[in-house]
């Protein structure tokens, strides 16, 4: 690798699909940073929502080039289908290694100082703090609400020219991932600057503004064979993309149900997120049940809403289990990530960064020697295989032999 001697800007991103806001991020992101480069880091077949992508991860690397970002990479399934805090640490962690300058991304609360405040205080997590965070998960409400009310309840921990937006970071969604991204810098250690952007939409709103449209608007167009209502939400160069989309939610479901099915209880124990005796739960209402949508409706509760169980069950179909995620924890920069597309006009970024756990092609494969990553490739694999299954996506069903897409603009 080559002294580093100019600016990479990193963007975390799911582009699911890509959208007008994502590329409103993109040229801040360039114009704020003056960056020579910019790597998206992003998420496989399945997004953070624990949901298949509308668009097979190479489709939207694809896209991501066409569109400003200069490399792809893919944030593997196993930690870009959890909780906030695993897709944001594992997402540092591997920029980390890469040697990047800056890393911009979104939030609806601009307040560096706050963020900060409150990242810190997260992670310091004060005796008091922890007292009064177990009572509020006693009343059996999500981590997140008993974080929310914890802080809401006690806002004089902070200065009080800071307390409005404390309350709003730990408030709005937009907010959740931007201050995971904050805590997980100042946990590692990091030398990545935060380029932190004002929002232009809510991303769960199914509203307009401004002309911006959110991402689960565009994908409830999309799934109910409306495009024609939102494509001029996103860059004319990826409408193309779309014409022969398909995306069989029930045939994933049912899926999902089959392995749920067929999965004893000694097993699932080991699958990440299943805790306090809920393998039991859902090993005995499958049981019960013949119909995925019964079968989900009876098992959420106050505890376990929609979000929280959807990860769960995706981490039942692949495989997702709790030791890989615990070494992820403790791992320092022995993550492997595969190249999903680039910008051939740019491809001497790959001169300014570090290589060495870069999958660019198939020889590549005898990176992957301990059993850490050998389990993310497997999951990827399967990841592959059911959205294949699911979509009319042709991926080979092993990653490795899956060219990277290079594109020229």
């Amino acid at each position: 690798m080559e002294k580093l001697n100019k600016k990479i800007c990193a963007i975390i991103c799911e582009y699911n699909p890509f959208h007008t806001g994502h590329k409103y991020l993109i040229q801040k992101a360039k114009e704020i940073t003056n960056a020579n480069y910019t790597i998206g880091l992003m998420s496989g077949n399945f997004s953070q929502r624990s949901e298949p992508t509308i668009l097979d991860k190479y489709t939207r690397a694809n896209i991501a080039v066409l569109n400003g970002i200069d490399l792809v990479l893919n944030l593997p399934t196993a930690f870009c289908t959890n909780n906030a805090e695993i897709f944001a640490l594992s997402s540092i962690k591997i920029l980390n290694n890469l040697n990047i300058n800056y890393l911009a991304f979104g939030m609806e609360t601009v307040n560096e100082k706050a963020t900060f405040a409150l990242a810190h205080f997260l992670i310091k997590e004060p005796k008091h703090f922890k007292i009064k965070l177990k009572n509020e998960l006693k009343k059996g409400v999500s981590y997140n609400a008993a974080i929310q009310n914890t802080i809401k309840n006690n806002i004089d921990y902070f200065e009080k020219d800071l307390q409005k937006d404390i309350v709003n970071l730990v408030s709005l969604p937009n907010n959740v991932l931007g201050l995971e991204y904050i805590k997980a810098l100042i946990k590692t250690k990091s030398k990545i600057k935060p380029i932190i952007i004002k929002r232009v939409n809510n991303y769960n709103s199914k509203n307009i503004i401004e002309n911006f449209a959110s991402a689960t608007k565009i994908r409830d167009e999309i799934i109910n064979k409306k495009f024609e209502n939102i494509k001029e939400y996103l860059p004319i160069n990826s409408h193309k993309f779309f014409n022969n989309f398909k995306l069989d939610l029930n045939l994933f479901h049912n899926l999902l149900f089959y392995k749920i099915k067929t999965t004893n209880t000694t097993t699932m124990r080991q699958i990440y997120s299943v805790n306090e005796g809920l393998e039991n739960r859902i090993v005995n209402l499958a049981k019960s049940t013949y119909s995925f949508d019964d079968f989900n409706s009876n098992l959420q509760s106050k505890r376990y809403k929609q979000n929280k169980l959807n990860a769960v069950l995706l981490n039942i179909l692949l495989d997702i289990d709790k030791k890989l995620i615990k070494k992820m924890y403790t791992i320092k920069n022995n993550i492997i990530v595969k190249i999903l597309a680039i910008n051939k006009k740019k491809n001497d970024i790959l001169k300014y960064i570090n290589n060495k756990n870069l999958i660019l092609r198939k020889n590549d494969i005898i990176k992957v020697k301990n059993k850490f990553n050998k389990k993310i490739m497997e999951i990827e694999n399967k990841a592959n295989i059911v959205y294949n299954l699911i979509s009319n996506a042709a991926l080979l069903e092993n990653d490795y032999y899956n060219k990277m897409i290079k594109e020229s603009i």
